[in-house]
């Protein structure tokens, strides 16, 4: 089982270790993932895949200041924070989804006061790159979501901790692959179809 699977007529490659350890690529054009975890066989002819990392969520804390009676308009005001450095922020992109729908996406360097008019039940947000950053462009990363005490006229402080690795990582959570005589077969999402990747020969 331990060994190099990968063609030159696919963008996908997965290096099975002997200690069951495990390294995956998908590369085309600038579209790029990657993952690392562990792998176990299963039966005659499964091998599970398990990445290291399980989920791909950005931590968040939001700190809120309660309704503002004084504020007769009931307007939200939100500020976010990205622990990207400034010189960075101009690159990246933030989107804020207001009870689960994409209300604004705003660069990441503007992010000092946005004032919303529809009461707030739930937010979170996604961050993704502008094409300077080609692979980053094309993946997005999400928060969890937050629900504020009070919905209307609240000032809303929002944190969001910046992980670099997540950008472009691959989870595999008990995924399985079968086993042939050849190499192994994975169910590709995207194309929503098996896939096949030979053993490489030394």
């Amino acid at each position: 089982m331990p060994g190099e699977y990968l063609s030159s007529k696919s963008p996908y490659s997965l290096i099975l270790n002997k200690d069951s350890t495990f390294s995956y690529r998908y590369k085309f054009e600038f579209a790029y993932k990657y993952s690392s975890g562990t792998w176990n066989k299963t039966g005659k002819n499964k091998i599970i895949l398990n990445s290291y990392i399980k989920e791909r969520r950005l931590p968040l804390k939001i700190y809120e200041s309660g309704n503002n009676e004084e504020n007769k308009s009931n307007v939200n005001f939100l500020s976010v924070n990205v622990d990207i450095s400034d010189a960075d922020k101009k690159y990246y992109w933030c989107e804020i989804f207001i009870n689960d729908a994409l209300y604004e996406k705003i660069n990441c360097d503007s992010l000092s006061s946005i004032s919303i008019t529809p009461p707030i039940n739930s937010v979170f947000f996604g961050l993704t790159a502008d094409e300077r950053i080609p692979g980053r462009f094309l993946d997005t990363l999400y928060t969890d979501k937050f629900f504020p005490k009070s919905n209307s006229a609240n000032k809303l402080k929002a944190d969001i901790s910046y992980i670099d690795s997540l950008f472009n990582y691959r989870v595999f959570n008990n995924e399985v692959l079968k086993m042939t005589r050849k190499g192994l077969n994975f169910y590709n999402y995207q194309s929503s179809e098996w896939q096949s990747l030979p053993k490489r020969i030394k």
